[in-house]
């Protein structure tokens, strides 16, 4: 692990430390320092081709939505082929 990565690989550690898991935006936001998460994971997506899935929610009466990421599991069929 690099001891001084960019916003973007410490996005990506996290959401590789934990395959399938939703990630709460929040959370990548304290842990890489940036507020642009979005930006951070296009880049993900565009310059290293890392496959993001983006969920959105909204609790009842709340105005705002609330973001989650992932890096889908590989399934274990598709590491023996």
């Amino acid at each position: 692990m690099n001891l001084n990565p960019t916003q973007s690989q410490a996005i990506l550690d996290r959401l590789q430390a934990t395959p399938g898991e939703w990630v709460p935006m929040p959370e990548l936001v304290a842990l890489s320092g940036s507020y642009n998460i979005h930006t951070r994971i296009d880049e993900l997506r565009h310059t290293r081709s890392v496959a993001i899935e983006n969920r959105l929610t909204r609790a009842p009466g709340q105005r705002r939505n609330n973001s989650f990421y992932r890096v889908p599991q590989v399934k274990a069929e598709t590491l023996e082929s």
